[in-house]
């Protein structure tokens, strides 16, 4: 029996799950960047999808019902609670539609057996009421592949060695070397001595 677990607590039992599907796999670059490269110079590994075919009745049978309380203690915390518990006839299942809408943009778990399925993205589920008293579901799940620091190769930033010069935009798409900070100051200390200088032996004449 098929279990879907939302962040808050929530679970869906699947009343009777017709098929189940998992494609893993990759996407080959068939365009090489490298001259000299082979033709498949890069492959992506594509996250991995689920395909569930189940149906959700208005009243489950006694076997339905027993094989549900056989995996309620796969997950037996008091956090969890299932969203179908004492209710029967139509509202039953409004109350599941209504927890799959709130599945739509969530990280959410899917058990099967002793397969469990984390971060999962629920990115199509296509229903119609087409059988009296149960309603068929197609769901469609993507693992979301969530990155860290070990995923990503993040190179350290260097300081600008001092000797490097700044550029700025000097108009019409063109750019020009900015001086360096250090030789304005040099340059304004220099003229400054000379203005001193002078002054010094302005007052030493007239004096």
């Amino acid at each position: 029996m098929i279990q879907i677990v939302h962040p808050d607590g929530r679970i869906l039992y699947l009343d009777s799950t017709m098929s189940m599907s998992v494609t893993e796999g990759a996407s080959p670059a068939l365009h090489p960047i490298e001259g000299g490269a082979n033709a498949v110079d890069h492959v992506e590994v594509t996250s991995t999808t689920l395909s569930i075919s189940a149906l959700i009745t208005e009243n489950p049978s006694q076997f339905q019902q027993d094989h549900r309380a056989d995996h309620e203690g796969f997950i037996s915390v008091s956090e969890y609670w299932d969203v179908l518990s004492y209710l029967e006839g139509p509202s039953r299942l409004e109350a599941a539609l209504a927890f799959l809408r709130d599945c739509v943009g969530e990280f959410v778990d899917v058990i099967s057996g002793r397969f469990w399925y984390s971060d999962c993205l629920l990115t199509a589920w296509p229903h119609e009421w087409s059988i009296k008293q149960a309603h068929p579901i197609s769901l469609s799940f993507t693992l979301a592949r969530r990155v860290n620091v070990s995923l990503v190769d993040v190179p350290p930033s260097k300081a600008a060695p001092p000797s490097s010069q700044k550029k700025k935009d000097k108009g019409e798409g063109g750019t020009e070397d900015a001086p360096d900070k250090s030789l304005l100051t040099e340059g304004a200390e220099a003229g400054q001595a000379l203005l001193d200088a002078g002054a010094e032996a302005l007052k030493a004449y007239l004096g």
